[in-house]
């Protein structure tokens, strides 16, 4: 589903990892997260990401400013590519399974 998106929005109010954040934020895509301690902290290092203090008012402002960005797709820094990519998490639960 990622691959066809041109922009994420995640309004959640809490959460206690963050993997939908990480997946689309390690695909490039524009992202919109709701500023909460689990989004500030997995969006560090990455780029192409807007936060919105849980206000009708500030998420319309971030769809404003990624809309007006172009909604391009930002390549990520390797690192951060590398630690938090798709493929590695799919291939972390996969091996949760085998075991």
């Amino acid at each position: 589903a990622y691959e066809i998106a041109d922009l994420v929005v995640l309004p959640s109010q809490s959460e206690s990892f963050g993997y939908s954040a990480l997946e689309s934020l390690s695909l490039g895509i524009p992202t919109i997260l709701n500023n909460i301690p689990t989004y500030n902290e997995v969006s560090i290092g990455s780029e192409n990401y807007y936060l919105f203090n849980n206000t009708v008012e500030t998420l319309y402002s971030s769809l404003s400013v990624a809309i007006n960005n172009g909604l391009e797709r930002v390549k990520q820094p390797n690192e951060w590519q590398n630690q938090y990519s798709i493929v590695l998490f799919g291939q972390r639960y996969l091996n949760l399974l085998i075991k």
